[in-house]
């Protein structure tokens, strides 16, 4: 069984709201063996705040559309793989006489590089090639080709079921109807199978009821998310950078650089009104959950790296485009030029920034008022705003 990614985020947050061990170790039984359950193709979040949709195992994985974002074509050699490609290869019409055409290059003859953006492009499953009986089926390549792509793509990708695939249905493209079910329902079978082979997996009703009471929950905050951003600057912003408010989990957030008490002394460039610089947050039950800063530069509004789950980010992008700030930084336009001009204290400590950690002033200037740069500017001395102990690097 693959769980779709929004799914996958879903109950990752909801682990994290456990508020016992046993039942965080139930999720974690439930996302590690979970490919051991065979009734399933493939799982997603379900249309209502208590439903999962699922494609049952039966329906051919031929009739899907498949994204691969990260494309795996390394380590073809290995032995695990060699009936599997010899066979892949005898079926493309190549010779495989010579043990050293056993590898992915006398396959791919040019048509799929590794550094080939595969992210928008669907693929169908042409054929699968187990790989030798002694590994139990659990690895195989999948040979791919693409559907509708203006280059012409056609890969290989190896997989192991014993991990969660890169392979995803593309299920607003499928001509294959899902089945929606009830997702304590759901969950109750899945951990029931799971348990047949697990001795230590144990859970009870009152388990179920705990974790769908969180997941709808979760849905039902996600309907009415946009009730809970809110746009804050000054001072305001050194209280949400700190760890005590954030809710645990919460994917880069909780990694921050910036989020330790000793930074608090850090964010002067941020919280001086002249500068225009704004934080927006988006908090559950007075938790933060995810935060971004928001700059005006030269050319527009322009929403910086936001700091959450990936499908909390998915929110802070849907919020910037109906608010008309920029996403490059997020789509790809990671080298557009852009500037703004703030006010800055040579006596004070500057904080780590992400997009605009590139700095120049001018000596004679006596407001002390510096251009900050997407980009490392060009025939002049500048700063760079890299560091997390507050201090900065002079570039010359």
């Amino acid at each position: 069984m693959l769980i779709g990614e929004q799914l996958h985020s879903i109950i990752r947050t909801i682990q994290n709201q456990c508020t016992t061990d046993e039942q965080m170790d139930i999720i974690s039984y439930f996302l590690s063996d979970s490919y051991k359950v065979t009734d399933f193709l493939s799982v997603e979040k379900g249309n209502d705040d208590d439903t999962v949709k699922f494609y049952s195992s039966k329906v051919s994985k031929e009739s899907f559309l498949y994204t691969l974002p990260n494309p795996t074509v390394v380590g073809l050699d290995h032995e695990i793989y060699r009936v599997a490609l010899k066979q892949m290869l005898q079926a493309e019409g190549i010779e495989t006489n010579d043990e050293s055409r056993y590898s992915r290059n006398a396959f791919f003859k040019g048509k799929f590089n590794q550094g080939d953006n595969t992210r928008d492009v669907k693929f169908r499953i042409v054929a699968e090639y187990p790989a030798w009986d002694r590994y139990d089926g659990d690895y195989k390549i999948i040979h791919l080709t693409s559907v509708g792509a203006t280059k012409e793509f056609s890969i290989l990708h190896t997989d192991s079921i014993r991990q969660i695939s890169a392979l995803r249905p593309s299920l607003d493209d499928s001509t294959v109807k899902s089945t929606e079910i009830k997702f304590g329902r759901f969950l109750n079978k899945v951990l029931t199978e799971i348990q047949k082979d697990n001795q230590y997996l144990k859970f009870n009703a009152k388990d179920i009821e705990t974790f769908v009471n969180l997941y709808k929950a979760h849905n039902a905050f996600d309907r009415n998310a946009f009730e809970y951003f809110k746009v804050v600057e000054g001072e305001e912003i050194k209280k949400w950078y700190l760890e005590k408010t954030y809710e645990r989990g919460c994917g880069t957030l909780n990694n921050s650089c910036m989020r330790l008490e000793k930074c608090q002394e850090f964010f002067d460039i941020y919280t001086n009104p002249e500068n225009r610089v704004k934080m927006l947050i988006l908090t559950n039950n007075d938790k933060l959950i995810g935060r971004c800063l928001l700059w005006e530069t030269d050319k527009g509004k322009y929403m910086d790296r936001v700091y959450a789950n990936d499908h909390i980010q998915n929110l802070f992008k849907k919020w910037a485009d109906g608010n008309e700030y920029k996403l490059s930084h997020y789509n790809g336009n990671n080298n557009e030029q852009l500037t703004t001009k703030v006010k800055v204290d040579f006596n004070k400590q500057f904080p780590y920034l992400d997009s605009f950690r590139f700095m120049s002033f001018n000596e004679d200037d006596q407001n002390n008022t510096a251009t900050l740069y997407t980009q490392e500017p060009r025939n002049r001395t500048y700063f760079l705003l890299n560091e997390t102990n507050g201090r900065f690097q002079l570039r010359n």
